[in-house]
């Protein structure tokens, strides 16, 4: 009797667990179709003026990507490329999605230079990673990049399809800032910031940062403000560093954003900056809905 009443436990409790797992996952570009806010770095392999060989160049990208249930790609990026400024990346093409939920995009840009990339579909379709294999901005790379469901439907002619604002970004915030300092293209120093601050209601910036430099730290606090916020989620903020310890970064910068998962996280990307030329992106994450600053 025992034995009876101890096999029917455990293929009961077999059936509950197998019932329970979840059916595996099959992708398709339905699964992908949507609007993207897109982060990406890497290195590209360039041939400079006055060199004959290529030389390992650190580059950055912050923006949006939109594919349609038709599978057409495009692209609204600003990036920092091997010429050593920062411009527009735009570029239009196709996507295919495999059942196993990766996938490849082919895009053009009208410069002429092709983007090939590889990717896989994360979080239920709601994040992609990818990585370049065909070179990126027409030369040789090593490019990835990350991309997060902002809208579940495409732009529209590169249009707004959120009504993103800056009411969404006031609070308590903590980020990091990872990547270069260039001084002199093609020459880069590793750099990262971490910060902790505000946003109030009427779009300012204040709090302390912490910056290390080729493993120099300093300090200090930074003030600021938020110059535009576009419909479409992306905007610019400006800022003033000033140091209050060790080797900290004093001056102005400048850096474009995109909000995401609802104004509880922002990715960004410096456009001007103190100490050289800042390579690389931004995140921060919303700890709190009410400026502690």
């Amino acid at each position: 009797m025992l034995y009876r009443i101890t096999r029917v436990l455990v293929v009961a409790g077999a059936t509950s667990l197998c019932a329970s797992l979840p059916a595996q996952t099959t992708c398709g570009i339905q699964t992908v179709a949507g609007t993207w806010a897109a982060a990406s770095t890497g290195t590209v392999y360039a041939t400079l003026p006055g060199s004959a060989d290529p030389a390992p160049v650190p580059g950055a990208a912050l923006g949006l990507v939109s594919i349609g249930f038709d599978g057409r790609f495009q692209t609204l990026l600003t990036g920092w490329g091997y010429r050593g400024k920062a411009g527009d990346l735009t570029a239009v093409g196709t996507v295919t999605v495999n059942p196993d939920c990766t996938g490849m995009l082919n895009a053009t840009s009208p410069a002429g230079w092709k983007m090939m990339e590889q990717f896989q579909v994360l979080d239920q379709g709601n994040e992609i990673a990818t990585i370049a294999v065909g070179g990126m901005m027409g030369v040789p790379a090593v490019w990835q990049c990350r991309w997060r469901r902002i809208a579940p439907v495409p732009l529209d002619g590169l249009t707004a399809v959120k009504n993103c604002s800056a009411d969404m970004l006031h609070g308590t915030w903590v980020g990091v800032y990872n990547g270069v300092l260039v001084k002199s293209w093609p020459t880069a120093i590793p750099a990262g910031i971490s910060f902790t601050g505000a946003i109030d209601y009427q779009g300012r910036l204040r709090g302390k940062f912490t910056n290390s430099v080729a493993g120099e730290v300093g300090g200090g606090e930074y003030e600021g403000a938020i110059a535009e916020v576009r419909p479409d989620c992306t905007g610019t903020w400006k800022w003033n560093f000033k140091p209050t310890s060790g080797t900290g970064f004093s001056g102005a910068g400048i850096e474009k954003f995109v909000i995401v998962n609802d104004g509880n996280e922002i990715w960004t990307m410096a456009l001007q900056g103190p100490a050289g030329t800042p390579v690389g992106l931004g995140r921060y994450r919303k700890i709190s809905p009410v400026p502690a600053y």
